[in-house]
């Protein structure tokens, strides 16, 4: 078990991703303090303690931090995963705007800088960021994109400053994951993931155990001179356009 005798924190970890994740890293070893504003109450079983949090509270990152060095006397691993894409575009409305920026970007500021404290007194520890594929090629939601844009700047921030201070920090930057966040589009479209399959080179849109399973190896010593990095999990999405080489070189 990679993950022994440590502690985690996740963030958006009632969603099929953070679920996934959580469920992977306790099962290396770890001690998991999950937060989400989903969970109804604080809950505590043997290696899991529950938090319902809000992000975009003053201070929440902080106090999540602090539950866990509280808990379970420190914090090893920190997995951003708390995430939301609005439809706010270009000439949309601010408030919008302001979530996606709240919730992908700014909520994780606070995190990360109490998070680093934490794990300073650890020795060090690792952060891992969930980005997407937004932040490096046009695939709608601009607030979402720019947010993921400026997410992986900090944790390369983060990588630069800390790194002697024993902390890696590391951005996984996913294409499409089949969750529930797609409930809208599918009852609009039911066979979308059918017709999403051709624009992956390796024919499927991602399950969120794809995702756990690098969060684990990135927040592991597999991974321990990995730093800085946006580490690409995108079923090949960013490195292939069908429709630009169907349309230069004829349909394949």
């Amino acid at each position: 078990m990679r993950l022994a005798n440590t502690v985690a924190v996740v963030t958006g970890a009632a969603g099929h991703i953070g679920s996934a994740i959580t469920a992977r890293l306790l099962d290396e070893g770890a001690t998991v303090v999950a937060s989400d504003l989903r969970f109804a109450q604080a809950d505590d079983t043997a290696r899991v303690t529950r938090v319902p949090l809000d992000l975009r509270d003053h201070g929440a990152g902080r106090h999540l931090i602090d539950t866990a060095v509280q808990e379970h006397g420190g914090v090893d691993v920190l997995v951003a995963n708390a995430g939301k894409a609005t439809d706010a575009d270009l000439d949309g409305d601010d408030d919008l705007w302001r979530d996606d920026i709240d919730v992908n970007l700014t909520a994780n500021v606070g995190l990360f800088g109490a998070a680093v404290r934490a794990m300073r007194a650890r020795g060090g520890g690792a952060i891992v960021a969930i980005s997407s594929v937004n932040a490096h090629a046009d695939f709608g939601n601009p607030a979402y994109s720019a947010a993921k844009a400026g997410l992986e700047a900090l944790v390369r921030s983060v990588a630069a400053r800390h790194g002697r201070d024993g902390i890696r920090a590391n951005a996984l930057v996913l294409g499409t994951v089949a969750t529930p966040a797609w409930r809208e589009r599918v009852e609009r479209d039911p066979e979308v993931f059918e017709k999403l399959r051709a624009c992956f080179p390796l024919g499927r849109v991602g399950r969120p155990d794809d995702v756990a399973g690098v969060v684990a190896f990135l927040a592991s010593a597999d991974a321990a001179w990995m730093t800085g990095s946006s580490v690409v999990l995108d079923g090949g999405l960013l490195v292939a356009n069908p429709s630009f080489t169907s349309t230069v070189f004829g349909a394949s």
